[in-house]
């Protein structure tokens, strides 16, 4: 009998989310080709808020060709999730230079709205803090905007707790204010 593959050995996981069999991988080199017209595809459908505190604007490929270099230098861990073949989905681990926040990662997930309860996101959340522990991290966070109370109990269901509450930290494109919850977990060895 084989080991069983980690995820960052791992090419393709399956889950079945309902009815729906949705792929998930780590992106790599392999999808570079098509990266740029996937993405277009995936953000076309998003309402612009959910575009309003993305790391990047990822409508520009400006923008996914550096996040696709984050992946290569090994700054950046993303996994796509598809579903009959169109990307509904992604987690990234941000992991940090710094020296004094090595062992830390930065979780941020996107799926598409109507994909959002099927448990696509909860399912990245956990393939991210499952690769962080790969990684030897031993903490990670996730930065929500307080206006999105499904994203805070989806975390908190993962063992994510609030760390702070920053009153009036994001704005959006409309120059309105928003308050910034961060929360994170520990990874157990």
């Amino acid at each position: 009998m084989s080991p069983v593959k980690s995820k960052t050995e791992s090419r393709n996981w399956n889950r079945t989310l309902g009815s729906d069999k949705v792929i998930f991988h780590l992106m790599d080199a392999a999808d570079e080709s098509n990266l740029q017209d996937a993405i277009k595809s995936f953000t076309s459908n998003l309402p612009s808020s959910d575009l309003v505190f993305l790391r990047m604007d990822i409508t520009q490929p400006e923008a996914v060709e550096e996040w696709m270099n984050n992946v290569r230098k090994g700054r950046t861990i993303t996994v796509l999730a598809e579903l009959d073949g169109e990307i509904v989905g992604y987690g990234n681990l941000h992991l940090s230079t710094l020296q004094w926040t090595r062992h830390i990662g930065e979780i941020r997930i996107l799926v598409a709205s109507k994909h959002r309860r099927l448990g696509v996101g909860k399912v990245l959340a956990q393939d991210m803090i499952d690769i962080a522990a790969e990684k030897g991290l031993s903490r990670v966070v996730a930065h929500i905007a307080a206006t999105q109370p499904r994203v805070r109990t989806m975390f908190e269901s993962l063992g994510f707790e609030p760390e702070a509450l920053l009153t009036d930290w994001l704005k959006d494109h409309s120059g309105k204010v928003h308050d910034l919850i961060i929360m994170s977990r520990s990874i157990e060895e």
